[in-house]
């Protein structure tokens, strides 16, 4: 079991800069792919979103997860097999966790007519959005066997230490008010 190093942004801050830089690069590399598909299929006019779709596919994978809510945390599973934990990035916002990986396909060119390959390099991207808000200071992550495990604790919110006798508390004390 690996553990996976998290990017921790704090709340109100947005995704980081070097993040954008790589959404912006990966666009560029799906149109340029886009535009390949394009050439390859004869310059055929009214297909360019099916051309960048497939683009998208060819150069893009996104995981499949789960997501655990329980009172104190969020426990998110994402199967992400063929990847090693250095090649893995997290970045945990309050409100989001973004998954990144980067691998190469490793396969030995060899010489000849290659007829058909699945084999290339793997690109992942998921951007899961958080039904309650997290500590982002405290979430951890873990990778074992193809299942990256992030574990997020959620923000417990302080009671007041003085109430002015809400209903809240009035019904949680049973009758009695602050």
């Amino acid at each position: 079991m690996d553990l996976i190093t998290i990017q921790k942004i704090p709340e109100g801050s947005g995704i980081p800069p070097s993040w954008l830089d790589k959404l912006l690069e990966f666009s560029e590399q799906v149109r340029q792919k886009a535009f390949e598909l394009f050439e390859e299929s004869g310059r055929p006019h009214g297909h360019d979103v099916n051309h960048w779709l497939e683009a998208e596919k060819q150069l893009l994978s996104t995981p499949r997860y789960e997501l655990l809510e329980t009172a104190n945390s969020i426990d998110v599973c994402i199967e992400i097999p063929g990847f090693d934990a250095e090649e893995i990035e997290i970045v945990a916002l309050s409100d989001a966790l973004l998954v990144k990986a980067d691998a190469d396909s490793g396969h030995e060119k060899r010489k000849g007519d290659v007829r058909y390959s699945e084999f290339n390099d793997q690109t992942l991207f998921r951007r899961i959005p958080l039904p309650s808000q997290v500590d982002v200071t405290r979430v951890t992550a873990k990778l074992d066997k193809g299942i990256l495990d992030i574990t997020a604790p959620k923000i417990v919110a302080e009671e007041k230490e003085t109430c002015r006798g809400c209903p809240s508390c009035e019904a949680r004390s049973g009758g009695v008010r602050c």
